[in-house]
């Protein structure tokens, strides 16, 4: 941000420099178009800040997934998985609870919350990406979406 004012505040001295010398050496100094001058800098500035606000603030959408993460077999560490799964990190991709439910046969999943900006993270590779490729597969057999929901 305060590259921006540095920026901006150093174009200014010299725009008005030349045209308080004139462009050429023949020409006098033109007091009018100073004023003017400043007066689009100091517009151009406060563009500049709500820009910059905007895209500070205006982060998209957010999204609430559920998602059923399935181990390999019933011998698989469930304390590794959710370590795996959680070992992810990008922007806009914040994990939440989690808990393990029974499927058959002493085969548990892991059912994990998480919440996405949508401009940010794109669930599908997420899962493809990420959740499903080494070294996170020793542990992750599939990853399903059960619900997702607009924030």
């Amino acid at each position: 941000m305060m590259m921006i004012w540095t920026y901006l505040e150093r174009k200014l001295r010299k725009k008005k420099k030349q045209l308080q010398r004139g462009r050429h050496k023949r020409h006098p100094p033109r007091k009018k178009k100073v004023s003017q001058l400043i007066l689009s800098m100091i517009h151009h500035m406060q563009c500049l800040l709500v820009a910059v606000i905007v895209s500070l603030f205006a982060t998209g959408g957010k999204s609430s997934v559920l998602l059923d993460v399935k181990p390999w077999d019933d011998e698989t560490d469930m304390v590794k998985l959710e370590e795996a799964v959680r070992s992810v990190s990008m922007p806009g991709l914040l994990w939440g609870a989690s808990k393990l439910q029974p499927v058959g046969y002493g085969i548990k999943k892991l059912q994990i919350m998480m919440t996405i900006v949508d401009d940010l993270v794109s669930v599908d590779n997420l899962i493809e990406e990420y959740l499903t490729e080494e070294p996170r597969n020793e542990y992750i057999q599939s990853c399903d979406i059960v619900a997702f929901n607009k924030i």
